[in-house]
């Protein structure tokens, strides 16, 4: 077996652990979510469980890029897998607004929301 064939093998099994464990992360902060909800634990309880879901789905969906940019060869490595589209600032503006009232309206979050709703309107699209 050539070097390259191990090199890209072994980046295939380390991309695919990363990918599955990623998966396994967001599956288990789902069933999380779902208990928090279902059992009305408390406000801050199920603030927490969404806070860790949806850093679960962002991590996810990195691992699936990358694993999904590495099966398209050395090309689709160059090349997002899609026109990713930027959301207007209305959209950023709304989604803000709602992280922040799910965080409970603290002052002083402003700049932090409006990334995360950046970051989080960016990877969905």
């Amino acid at each position: 077996m050539a070097h390259w064939e191990e090199t890209a093998e072994s980046s295939y099994a380390r991309l695919r652990a990363d990918y599955d464990a990623a998966f396994a992360r967001m599956k288990s902060a789902a069933g999380r979510l779902c208990r928090a909800l279902e059992f009305s634990y408390g406000a801050a309880a199920e603030q927490e469980a969404r806070r860790v879901m949806e850093e679960a789905i962002m991590e996810y969906r990195r691992c699936r890029d990358r694993l999904a940019r590495f099966l398209a060869g050395p090309s689709g490595a160059q090349r997002p897998l899609k026109a990713q589209r930027r959301p207007s600032p209305e959209e950023v503006q709304k989604l803000a607004y709602q992280l922040w009232e799910q965080a409970g309206r603290p002052s002083g979050t402003a700049e932090q929301d409006w990334r995360r709703a950046e970051e989080l309107l960016e990877q969905a699209s």
